[in-house]
């Protein structure tokens, strides 16, 4: 069975060992300095106050996507892709809770292609930092890493199985559109059109 796939992406995060930098100003010292005088002949103190801040810029990685031609491609295909790993909970959860496919999805057989999907009709990108606790010698350190973020994008694939599990394949795609999709699980898809080739 082969299926061409039209789908909506929503809330991407880059990554996949891509990256870029952008200037980041950052406060270093913020303090209020206050000084009383009081002078003999007019007798009362008076009260001078100097705010103080010190900043730096420096140069802060951001996860970004891959390009191809200056457009963005995410790696939603091949064997070590975001749906066919989507495609692995969505099969582990519907069996988890009792879906009458006991057996796994014999995912070995399933191919998703392009590996690289080409994002189109790209609709607001931003920069997003999200906190990160690292474990280490002496306790623990949070971080904040940037991500390039793609709130809605276009794609189009092609699914190949066997036709013995045609009807398995298709309920764990109803169910994708339920789960979370792509790099920090944030992501989500929608299929807008599937067709028989």
């Amino acid at each position: 069975m082969k299926l061409e796939i039209e789908a909506t992406l929503q809330d991407l995060f880059g990554g996949d060992g891509y990256t870029r930098t952008i200037k980041v100003e950052a406060k270093r010292l913020s303090r209020k300095r206050t000084t009383k005088k009081a002078r003999n002949d007019i007798g009362s103190p008076t009260d001078r106050s100097v705010q103080e801040t010190r900043t730096e810029t420096k140069d802060e990685p951001v996860h970004t996507f891959r390009t191809i031609d200056g457009k963005p491609v995410y790696r939603l295909g091949g064997s070590s892709g975001k749906l066919l790993g989507a495609m692995k909970e969505a099969d582990k959860f519907l069996r988890m809770f009792g879906d009458e496919g006991r057996n796994k999805l014999p995912v070995a057989f399933v191919r998703v292609y392009p590996a690289w999907v080409p994002l189109k009709n790209v609709e607001g990108q931003h920069v997003e930092g999200l906190p990160q606790i690292l474990n280490g010698y002496g306790g623990s350190t949070m971080i904040v890493q940037s991500f390039d973020v793609i709130e809605q994008a276009k794609v189009s694939f092609i699914i190949e199985y066997p036709d013995s599990v045609d009807e398995r394949v298709r309920k764990i795609l109803e169910t994708l559109q339920t789960m979370s999709l792509g790099n920090k699980p944030r992501g989500s898809i929608r299929f807008d059109k599937i067709t028989e080739a």
